[in-house]
């Protein structure tokens, strides 16, 4: 693993607070450069969009397309269901138990 990585992994494990404290000095100087920083960053703008995406958050969820989108298919996804639009199952040939050809002998 080379060294960026491995600072962004001292990141990661500050985030998820399952940093060692040896380790800590180590990533709080990671977050004063720029890519700590950015990193830092995004991982805060992905969880609160997976909190927006919480049942019952739906008032928090920012307003992009992309989550405009993901509302409109759960919409969707919703009518489909309660139309009951299922395909019958079927099992499969391969399921069924094996049958001698008349012409086998025992």
């Amino acid at each position: 693993m080379d060294t960026h990585t491995q600072l962004l992994e001292y990141l990661s494990a500050l985030a998820d607070g399952e940093l060692a404290h040896s380790e800590r000095e180590l990533a709080l100087a990671v977050l004063d450069t720029e890519a700590g920083r950015q990193a830092w960053q995004a991982w805060q703008r992905i969880g609160d969009v997976l909190r927006a995406q919480l049942p019952g958050n739906a008032s928090d969820a920012p307003d992009t397309p992309d989550m405009q989108f993901a509302a409109r298919l759960a919409s969707r996804l919703t009518q489909e269901e309660a139309a009951g639009s299922t395909v019958p199952s079927r099992q499969p040939d391969a399921a069924l138990p094996l049958q001698r050809h008349p012409s086998a002998q025992r």
